[in-house]
């Protein structure tokens, strides 16, 4: 745990978030997001959520939109290209998923009123169109 922690304030610290200029990747934060069915595991933990926004911080090259800082964030499950992925995803609605209960996740963005900043993976209720495999 001391080790993720130092390399959480590490990130912070190398300055790959803060910048005076836009240097969002788009690669890492496009335009729109993708939609995948998603099983929740339940609360994400303090430590998953500084590990995975230090981690989603420096490859977008922004920061984290400030009106899904405080958004209650949920750990889930998906699928994509046959393998099982986890990621961290903030809670739209503001009501926990249920450990097991299926969830749609989109993925990480870029902020239509914030363009150097990026829109975190979020939970939304429902089924994509099209799941992603």
């Amino acid at each position: 745990m001391k080790a993720t922690l130092a390399f959480v304030l590490w990130l912070a610290a190398s300055g790959a978030a803060a910048a005076d200029t836009c240097a969002l990747d788009p690669r890492s934060a496009p335009q729109t997001s993708i939609l995948f069915a998603g099983v929740a595991r339940g609360p994400a933990t303090a430590e998953e959520i500084a590990t995975q926004t230090a981690i989603a911080r420096a490859r977008s090259h922004a920061p984290l939109s400030p009106r899904y800082a405080n958004l209650p964030r949920a750990f889930v499950y998906y699928m994509y290209a046959g393998r099982r992925h986890g990621t961290i995803a903030s809670v739209l609605d503001g009501i926990m998923p249920k450990p097991g209960e299926a969830v749609v996740v989109a993925s990480r963005r870029r902020d239509p009123d914030l363009p150097c900043a990026f829109i975190p993976w979020t939970v939304q209720r429902g089924t994509p169109a099209q799941p992603t495999s």
